[in-house]
């Protein structure tokens, strides 16, 4: 039996206070107590082991009626029943067992383990649950436990390594920065290429954030996305859906794939149970960028006469002062000076040092950061209803100072069935959380020579205030005024960037079993998204002069309703099963901004009237869009051998409408997928447990931005000498096409599943090629045409790869289990076509005709990304 397995028992062991009724209820039949009498119990007490021991929680019923109980910790029970009844024996995961009871005092009764049962269903597009082995297209669950045990404020991060074919990065944004996530490669070139995230069937957008310049200096944005609100321990079952055939159900928002998140709920449990999980964590910053340490600090030889000998090409001058002392002051921060020769040498604040480099003195700048989650769980139900509902803490502090990040969540989900046809579920999530401060770019600064090897970060770590209590200047004379990189000390003591984010997400469904093979489910659900904040920095001039204050808000209201009719039907030697869906979705987002303008009248007192010139303010509604969809499946397998998908979906979305009326808002999404379980249909020997290929073609495609194809004029104050203002209307510097087409994504691809030795040595492999086109873009125009870019359908993106994922157990016994698991993949992004339009590349990101040392990245027809993940 699996680790999963064992752990579940031990907690429905633990966790069941009222197990099933243990005597059935007396009748007022005179009858009922005459056969009551005749038919006397008599205490039956057994074990229930496999072949590793004891089954910890396996259930023991009396057929045919609600007397039952479960065994122990030592897989042990005792139960009250009759002579000639029969007792029925089951498990997750073993096959059920009938034993009729003759009187026997004990019970000694070996489960056997159902092998196909054991990943028998996973969880795909639309939180539909299929037979894995019916998939013609690769997906990968992983169990939220797995998740939940690494601690992480996003759950992204914890992926890493799980699954083949998926490649994941953090930012740079430290403790709650936007983790990326790519799915073979990169798809289009519009800047998101994230998959989208649905939670108990919930689509949250997995937007990019961050910092898109590397000159952002003191004040950092990266604040990550949605997903830092989630809390992994409530997490039942998350699965990733790679290929355009798995995400082909979710048309315009399933481009770059899904990952599919299903919540715990109290089903199949009896009685109340409670779950108490604590973790910590603590992070130590071990290792830096390597930094020479052999030359000092200096420019480059031939542009500075430092030492002021009249020689500017001596390659080992120092800098001098007036005093024709060595000195740190005013010496360049770049490390093309003398060599370290540990002498005397006037350090930044005029006292003499070492001149000796302090290695990994970056280390000195971080602090040991630590982070915990306590989340307490209650489930419980019987036969009609069940529920689930839990409350979690999580606290961290980055190993950056003052980077903080709190989250509080509560979910509550039921389920209730009013008849035999008829069940409600609903749930409601709320989240809080409060990230501080996001983490400042402070390797930079080592690289670039703000801070060199000779700057010691403990002695100056308080040390960058002048007498005035602003920073240390030398205009005023201040001791400190020559430190380097003072200003970063004084905004982590004196800056207070403080974000808290609301998330509501209620689901409401009933499904009505009209007849046996068919059922009607009527959802709906919500996710709201409220975001506010405020940005208090100090003035840093002279008693603490300038100084800014900001308050702002944003807010998002997602809604899906949905109609699903669904068949499930056995004929003969064919299963046949689908379903048709009708789909209603409309997003809007509103935000406002108020600040400060040019400085403080006060320092450090927080409110925007406190503003030296007139406040400023902007708000706006944006992003409103409506979707509707229509979607079919059509499922049918044949003698448990062979297995056929065919799925299609038409959106209409309102973000391709012009104006007039028209454009291509309608367009439709088909899909291809079959299997074939060869060892159902050939003898094989009997440690193969499972041999499978699957095959599968797919197109899905994506939209674009709410009022991002229209040509619109704009609002414009001229404001003359006098003081008069002229209003008057402005028109953007792009022209949009006016028959833009929405982005499709042909894919295909093959794949082998071999499993063997009851799951312990498991192979995954899979080979895939799909081509992105019509990719709604912006390219350059030249500037005398009026115009700057131009709105257009460009670009063919190629991917194409290999993936392997080889799962081996090689120890288990009764008590735990060692999973070795291994990925490896190969993708290869590359650049087919642009449009004809386009110059030799279209800029993507960045400073790609930067003066300086930065970068940026481009668009040109015949490059390509090459990765290998292991």
């Amino acid at each position: 039996m699996s680790k999963l397995n064992k752990s579940v028992s031990l907690l429905m062991a633990a966790s069941v206070l009222a197990p099933a009724s243990q005597a059935l209820a007396s009748s007022e039949s005179e009858h009922s107590a005459i056969v009551a009498a005749v038919q006397q119990s008599s205490k039956v007490s057994g074990t229930i082991s496999d072949t590793m021991g004891a089954v910890i929680g396996a259930s023991v019923v009396e057929k045919g009626t609600t007397n039952g109980t479960i065994t122990d910790f030592d897989g042990k029970f005792s139960l009250d029943v009759p002579k000639g009844a029969t007792l029925v024996i089951s498990y997750v995961g073993y096959v059920s067992k009938e034993i009729k009871y003759d009187g026997q005092a004990t019970l000694n009764i070996t489960l056997e383990e159902d092998v196909k049962k054991l990943d028998e269903v996973v969880v795909t597009a639309l939180g539909l649950k299929r037979s894995e082995k019916a998939l013609g297209y690769a997906v990968t669950e992983v169990k939220g436990d797995e998740l939940a045990a690494a601690n992480t404020v996003s759950p992204v991060a914890a992926l890493q390594g799980k699954v083949a074919g998926v490649e994941i990065a953090q930012s740079d944004g430290g403790l709650f920065g936007a983790t990326k996530i790519q799915i073979r490669g990169a798809s289009t070139l519009n800047g998101n290429n994230q998959p989208i995230y649905v939670i108990d069937g919930v689509i949250l957008d997995n937007n990019v954030s961050g910092n898109k310049d590397l000159n952002w200096g003191e004040n950092a944005t990266d604040y990550g996305n949605e997903l830092k609100n989630l809390n992994p321990d409530d997490f039942a079952t998350v699965s990733v859906l790679k290929g355009a055939a798995a995400s082909a159900l979710y048309g315009s928002r399933g481009l770059n794939g899904a990952i599919v998140i299903t919540t715990k709920s109290g089903k199949g449990h009896k009685g109340i149970g409670v779950t108490v999980s604590q973790t910590f964590g603590w992070d130590h910053a071990f290792k830096t960028a390597d930094i020479q340490t052999k030359y000092g600090p200096g420019t480059f030889t031939g542009s500075s006469d430092a030492d002021g000998d009249g020689n500017r090409w001596n390659p080992f001058q120092f800098q001098v002062n007036a005093a024709g002392q060595n000195t740190l002051i005013g010496a360049s921060g770049r490390g093309f000076g003398p060599r370290y020769d540990g002498s005397m040498i006037e350090g930044y604040d005029g006292k003499m040092i070492a001149y000796s480099p302090l290695k990994d003195n970056m280390l000195d700048m971080y602090q040991t950061g630590f982070n915990s989650n306590t989340n307490v769980a209650v489930r419980g139900g019987n036969d009609k209803t069940s529920f689930y509902s839990s409350i979690s803490y999580k606290h961290a502090t980055s190993a950056t100072p003052n980077n903080t990040f709190d989250r509080y969540s509560f979910l509550v989900k039921a389920s209730h069935k009013l008849n035999d046809r008829i069940e409600v579920n609903a749930s409601v999530n709320f989240a809080n959380s409060t990230p501080k401060n996001a983490a400042r770019n402070l390797g930079e600064k080592f690289v670039t020579g703000t801070y060199n090897p000779l700057y010691d970060a403990k002695y100056y770590r308080n040390r960058y205030l002048g007498d005035h209590g602003g920073l240390a200047s030398t205009t005023y004379g201040d001791v400190y005024g020559n430190v380097p990189g003072k200003s970063y000390w004084f905004a982590i003591d004196n800056y207070e960037y403080t974000q808290k984010e609301t998330v509501v997400r209620p689901t409401l469904d009933v499904t009505v079993d009209i007849l046996d093979w068919l059922k009607f489910k009527a959802d709906a659900n919500m996710n709201y998204y409220y975001n506010r904040g405020d940005n208090k920095e100090l003035g840093s001039g002279y008693a603490n002069e300038g100084g800014y204050y900001g308050v702002w808000q944003n807010t998002k209201e997602q809604t899906t309703f949905g109609g699903t009719f669904s068949v499930n039907k056995q004929l003969k030697d064919f299963s046949l099963g689908g379903f048709a869906r009708f789909e209603y979705y409309t997003t809007r987002q509103n935000n406002y901004k108020v600040e400060t303008s040019e400085g403080m009248v006060v320092p450090g007192q927080w409110f925007v009237d406190n503003s030296k010139n007139p406040k400023k303010s902007e708000a706006s509604i944006a992003g409103s869009k409506r979707m509707l969809s229509a979607i079919f499946a059509i499922n049918a397998g044949w003698k448990n051998q062979l297995f056929l998908d065919v799925t299609g979906r038409n959106d209409w979305s309102s973000s391709l409408v012009y104006s007039n009326g028209f454009g291509n808002y309608s367009y439709f999404y088909p899909s291809v997928s079959g299997s074939w379980l060869i060892n159902e249909t050939f003898a094989m020997p009997t440690w193969v447990s499972l041999a499978k290929v699957r095959g599968s073609w797919a197109q899905v495609g994506s939209d674009t931005d709410p009022f991002y194809v229209n040509q619109a004029y704009g609002f414009k104050i001229i404001e003359l000498p006098n003081g008069e203002n002229i209003f008057t209307n402005s028109l953007g510097k792009t022209m949009k096409s006016s028959n833009l087409k929405p982005e499709r994504k042909n894919a295909w691809e093959v794949g082998i599943d071999f499993r063997t030795f009851k799951n312990r040595l498991n192979l995954d492999a899979t080979f895939y090629k799909e081509n992105t086109k019509n990719q709604i873009m912006e390219i350059s125009v030249p500037w005398v045409s009026g115009i700057d870019t131009q709105l257009i359908n460009a670009g063919n993106i190629q991917n194409q790869g290999v993936e392997i994922a080889l799962n081996t157990i090689p120890y288990q016994n009764k008590d735990w289990e060692w999973a070795l698991d291994f990925t490896w993949t190969k993708n290869v992004s590359k650049i087919v076509s642009l449009h004809p339009d386009a110059a030799e590349y279209i800029e993507l990101s960045g400073q790609v005709n930067a003066y300086d040392y930065r970068i940026g990245s481009v668009a040109k027809q015949g490059g390509y990304l090459r990765y290998v993940d292991e």
